[in-house]
This record gives C-alpha cells, structure tokens and sequence, in this order.
C-alpha cells in the first residue's frame, strides 16, 4: 500500500509540497480509493466476511465494484436518488460489431488521472486503456483522441 496521500489543495502547489518535503509521486486520493487500499490490506491479514459502508463510500460505484470483483460481500447504504442495477446488464464491443460498427473513436481528456480526479470526470486511466485495449480486439478502426 502507498502509505503517501495528500490533500487536493497541496497537489498543485509547487512551494508547499517542497517546503513540507512531500515527495513528487504522492497524489491526491479520494476516500474511496485510500478505502479500498485498507480493505485490501487488511484481507490479507485479518479474516472477516462482510464490509459495511455509510453512503459516502455505498455511492461509489468504483469501489463496489472493486470489492464485488474481488468475491466480498458489503452491506452499504446509498443515497435514494442513487440508481443501481440489480443484475448487471451484459455489454460489450462484441455485440456491436456483430451490429456493424467498424470504428469506434474516444475523446479523452487527460491522460492524467490527477487532473481526470480534479475535474471529476468520473473515470480513471485503467478504465480507459481498457475501453481502448476492447476496441482494438473487436473492431477495425479506432482512434484515441486526446483533449
């Protein structure tokens, strides 16, 4: 685990991060990610069988998905406005290729996941090269376009 986090607001400010001596590498972590960082560690040392979360943390469909990936129950609670699919829809490039669709183009914005998480554009670079990475195994022509 990365024990070096550091608040949005320190991120961008040069001075401060060098008169505190925070190292280059430390980014800024939502609580969500330094969440799934402890449930990780602590998996690998302590034995329990649920995770319960408050809706802070329930709302983040990331991290429900990480703990879901990993085969862990949680119990969480959510915002009601909050939507959630109880079966998660099957989707994927193959069927629209079988639809016809010979190229597929991205918009990405950054290839930064500080400035994405700044932004709060709601996505982080292993989701994208993963989108890219499926176009390329199931379609002709794709094309990355960075903003």
């Amino acid at each position: 685990m990365n024990d070096y986090t550091c608040q949005r607001s320190w991120i961008s400010d040069k001075k401060r991060r060098k008169k505190c001596g925070v190292p280059w590498f430390v980014r800024f972590k939502k609580k969500t990610e330094l969440a799934w960082e402890m449930i990780r560690q602590a998996k690998k040392k302590i034995p329990f069988n649920w995770i319960g979360m408050d809706s802070l943390y329930g709302r983040d469909s990331w991290l429900r998905d990480k703990i879901d990936k990993h085969d862990m129950i949680y119990i969480a609670d959510i915002p009601c406005n909050l939507r959630v699919w109880l079966h998660k829809p099957k989707i994927g490039v193959p069927k629209m290729k079988k639809a016809g669709v010979k190229h597929i183009a991205f918009g990405i914005e950054s290839g930064n996941q500080d400035v994405l998480d700044y932004f709060n554009k709601g996505i982080t670079l292993e989701q994208i090269r993963k989108a890219v990475n499926l176009s390329k195994k199931w379609v002709l022509f794709h094309l990355v376009i960075l903003f």
